[in-house]
């Protein structure tokens, strides 16, 4: 404003163009500009007119400004007169002022309870999890992470928190040059069953079995039993070994946690009735919604609830019937009476009037299907032959050498279904029916009874004989 003033000239060296490729090649990237400048001129208002120009590898933190005679040179945050602006940590420039702005390093350096100590290479957009997560053991804590800075500022980060309440506070961007140090876990609780957020926690110092179910574990589900908490505990356990305790939550709130215990909240439908599907089953249900696939098995348990009929827990199983299940002949072991039912009518007739409660203990037995048919009696070569839909009775009798004429006059026989019921004359035949062909040849039988008179009238010969030699 009219007034005469010095000119100078400042070299402002370093990170002075615009590079913005992560690998870059720094030496290439070097450069030093001349700056004229008036008498009084902040370093602030230099880095403004570069700022545009000033490469992502910069490390403006690490600022130095060299001025001739001195022997060393003055550090000076420049990332803090670009964003964070203090007159107090400003700088007037003077002639022949060299003001360096340096490279820094696109790596941070992880170790502690870490798998491998190594440098991760990231970007101005890499937070802290992503850096660390590559590196964590089973020991390594996530309530933990300490950033120490290269100025050797520290700050420790929970990334729990992060991760379940979105504090992207405890998530920071990292700076090139950090060194970040994974702590080691103190302890390590599990919870399981019936709570909202089943899973593996780390426990701050003074958190409890409160915490954990209801912080961490979201708290109970509709079907928890809180009376009935299960502990595992595998580390200072009274036995060596381990130990196994019930709980009850309401008497325990103030219960402590050890490393590695496991808390199991069982659902209070582990204390209703259970009835028993045992035989041509393939499968599991643990209760009336739910169904968990245990494989091919020859029994498995099924809890229901009181009032349940047969009928609703057959339509509930229909699932785990095999293919070879024959309902039509099942039955019910209750109280060590076996009753005979006809579980298909359940499945295919549901106007079926005969249904009855479940009793706790029932064993409800589906027998397997036998695709075979048994041929007896009067035919050549007795004895069961392969099932073959649509053949009558004739075809069975041929596998089993045809009929016996001398036994059988007339092709008499008899067709009878497992429980040796008799079908109806041309019923078509199922699998497991007996065709029985009679002996009813007149010669036949005349021959059996011949043969037996003799041997009876033999008999009583040599007795008489034996008699009158004992008592002439």
């Amino acid at each position: 404003a009219g007034t005469a003033t010095a000119a100078g000239t400042a070299t402002a060296a370093g990170t002075a163009t615009a590079l913005n490729t992560e690998n870059v090649d720094q030496a290439a990237g070097y450069r030093v500009e001349r700056y004229p400048f008036r008498t009084g001129t902040l370093l602030s208002v230099v880095l403004q007119s570069v700022a545009s120009r000033l490469s992502a590898a910069a490390a403006l933190r690490q600022g130095l400004v060299q001025r001739p005679g001195e022997a060393t040179p003055k550090a000076i945050d420049m990332e803090a007169l670009l964003y964070r602006y203090s007159r107090d940590n400003d700088l007037e420039l003077k002639a022949g002022d060299r003001v360096v702005i340096p490279f820094g390093a696109f790596e941070v350096f992880v170790t502690g309870e870490a798998s491998q100590s190594a440098f991760v290479k990231i970007s101005g957009l890499t937070r802290l999890r992503q850096a660390v997560e590559p590196f964590f053991t089973a020991y390594s804590s996530t309530r933990a992470v300490t950033v120490v800075s290269p100025s050797g500022d520290t700050a420790s980060y929970d990334l729990f928190r992060a991760v379940r309440n979105g504090e992207l506070s405890q998530d920071p961007f990292l700076r090139p040059g950090d060194r970040v140090v994974i702590g080691r876990l103190q302890r390590a609780v599990t919870v399981a069953g019936e709570v909202e957020r089943p899973g593996t926690y780390q426990l701050l110092p003074g958190e409890g079995l409160v915490q954990l179910i209801e912080t961490y574990g979201g708290g109970f589900g509709e079907r928890a039993d809180p009376t009935r908490l299960l502990l595992t505990r595998i580390l200072q356990a009274a036995d060596s070994a381990g130990e196994r305790r019930n709980l009850s939550y309401d008497n325990l709130k103030g219960f402590a946690l050890v490393n590695r215990d496991i808390i199991l909240v069982r659902p209070e439908q582990d204390l209703l009735p259970v009835a028993f599907f045992e035989g041509a089953v393939n499968a599991a249900i643990v209760s009336k919604d739910a169904t968990v696939s245990l494989g091919i098995m020859n029994k498995y348990a099924y809890r229901f609830f009181p009032g349940e009929t047969l009928a609703s827990a057959v339509r509930a199983n229909e699932k785990n019937f095999s293919a070879e299940a024959d309902l039509q002949y099942s039955y019910i072991i209750r109280a060590g009476t076996r009753v005979p039912v006809d579980l298909s009518r359940y499945l295919y007739d549901r106007s079926a009037k005969d249904d009855q409660p479940l009793v706790a203990g029932d064993q409800i037995v589906i027998p397997f299907r036998q695709y075979f048919i048994t041929v007896g009696g009067a035919v050549k070569i007795p004895g069961r032959y392969p099932y073959v839909p649509d053949r009558d009775w004739s075809y069975y009798v041929g596998l089993a050498g045809g009929v016996d004429v001398d036994r059988n006059s007339g092709n008499a026989r008899k067709v009878v279904d497992l429980n040796g019921k008799p079908r109806l004359p041309g019923a078509a035949l199922q699998p497991e029916d007996s065709i029985i062909v009679a002996s009813n040849s007149f010669l036949y039988g005349l021959g059996q009874f011949s043969s037996i008179l003799s041997t009876t009238v033999s008999i009583i010969s040599l007795a008489v004989t034996v008699y009158k030699l004992a008592f002439p």
